[in-house]
């Protein structure tokens, strides 16, 4: 019976081992939008140059299926203050 040789070789001399480097604390994402802060009735308002109708509508689409308690938020499309935008309130 043949026995295949190995198929990738590495040259584990490409690389210096280096001892007692300290690891990294991990970072926590940045939140773009205020989702645990929120009560049921609150709402924020997103200015169309932030963010576009969708893409705010996406986030508190995915903002509600990703929370554990039943979460869920509606999005309207107004101007505020001569301001076009998107506003967001927590409903549920």
């Amino acid at each position: 019976m043949l026995v295949r040789r190995e198929r990738y070789r590495y040259n584990t001399g490409m690389y210096a081992v280096t001892k007692r480097i300290p690891i990294p604390p991990p970072r926590a994402a940045a939140r773009r939008y205020p989702w645990a802060d929120m009560a049921k009735g609150d709402s924020f308002f997103v200015p169309l140059t932030a963010a576009s109708p969708i893409a705010v509508r996406a986030a508190a689409h995915y903002a509600g299926r990703r929370s554990s308690n039943g979460e869920r938020y509606m999005t309207s499309q107004r101007t505020e203050g001569g301001v076009p935008g998107t506003r967001v309130w927590r409903v549920k």
